[in-house]
């Protein structure tokens, strides 16, 4: 397990809402067939690991991971989409964006009007996480995010 992970499991086990499950290697064929995709590395191991939050957790500033069964993939022209968690009840989610040869285009959070590039790999979400929790609770101007784009404008 990489230092990253290893920080991301204390951070959660300390406040209780790490996930009690882990998916084995049928769950992430059967994912990987079912959106007809490859995870990133990282981001296996991460599910591997760490699958996240218990189901209905979330941290002191609201942010929740989502667990490998509650994932959802949204195919887009160049890649695909996978909510990977929200803010504050789904005020707005994060999704790891994917593209078609499997490499990461990034984590963008939406309101479904907007959505904000928060890291260009899944890494330095991560990283973010660690570091700088508050700033995934911001995607609007008026809030202290940078400027938003309309959802597909990338």
């Amino acid at each position: 397990m990489t230092a990253l992970l290893h920080a991301i499991r204390k951070k959660l086990a300390a406040a209780d809402i790490l996930s009690k499950s882990r998916p084995g290697r049928s769950d992430f064929t059967s994912f990987e067939e079912r959106g007809g995709l490859t995870l990133p590395l990282l981001f296996h191991e991460y599910v591997s690991e760490l699958n996240g939050m218990g189901d209905g957790k979330c941290d002191d500033l609201l942010i929740s991971f989502y667990p490998l069964s509650r994932i959802t993939i949204q195919d887009l022209d160049m890649g695909w989409s996978l909510t990977i968690g929200d803010y504050c009840i789904g005020t707005h989610i994060f999704c790891l964006r994917i593209q078609k040869e499997g490499r990461e285009r990034g984590v963008v959070a939406s309101d479904a009007t907007h959505e904000k590039v928060l890291a260009s790999t899944f890494e330095e979400f991560l990283m973010l996480y660690i570091s700088k929790p508050f700033a995934l609770t911001q995607i609007s101007e008026h809030n202290g995010g940078s400027s938003p784009k309309r959802v597909g404008e990338f």
